[in-house]
């Protein structure tokens, strides 16, 4: 049986906080193609989407651009020429050589990798209210995008640009504008 003294210590480290904070551990990752743009997010998608809009299909390169939404102040991004950045802090601005930005703060914004041209981040104008506070994820940039549920499209947008040969996401929303 212990005695009292050790009882007492160990209950007091147990209840002392921890300096400086721990971060919490991510839930997802990623980086570019490349790999000079990594990313960590602590928080799980607000949102996770397809968009077949004529913006969203440029940017991906694609027939549609699957996307998720987290909270701005759960990304990280890591460059391999600056420390770990939350994107609050970087938004529609470009981190040294790595990252440039397209579009106006608040008005919507879409980074990208100036090395592998990898599509990165993208914000929305302060004008779409559930989105505001958000940085948006191309899915595909995300590791084990593939198998995770938490990440399956739940939100179909622009469905009238949706290619003719493509089905609906069975179980998603569909709208045909936003």
């Amino acid at each position: 049986m212990p005695s009292p003294s050790t009882s007492s210590r160990r209950s007091a480290e147990t209840l002392a906080p921890t300096y400086p904070p721990k971060a919490p551990s991510p839930l997802f990752t990623g980086r570019c193609f490349c790999a000079l743009t990594t990313f960590a997010v602590t928080a799980l998608p607000t949102r996770s989407y397809i968009c077949h809009c004529t913006d969203c299909r440029q940017f991906s390169g694609s027939s549609f651009h699957h996307m998720a939404v987290f909270p701005a102040s759960s990304v990280t991004i890591t460059t391999l020429q600056s420390s770990p950045k939350l994107f609050p802090a970087i938004a529609g601005l470009s981190i040294g050589s790595s990252i440039t930005a397209f579009g106006e703060p608040g008005h919507g914004t879409r980074q990208f990798c100036t090395k592998c041209g990898s599509s990165l981040f993208m914000t929305v104008p302060d004008s779409i209210e559930e989105m505001r506070g958000s940085v948006i994820i191309g899915v595909g940039s995300i590791d084990g995008s593939e198998s995770d549920e938490r990440l399956r499209p739940r939100y179909e947008g622009f469905c009238k640009r949706r290619e003719a040969w493509m089905r609906e996401v069975e179980g998603a929303v569909e709208s045909e504008e936003w």
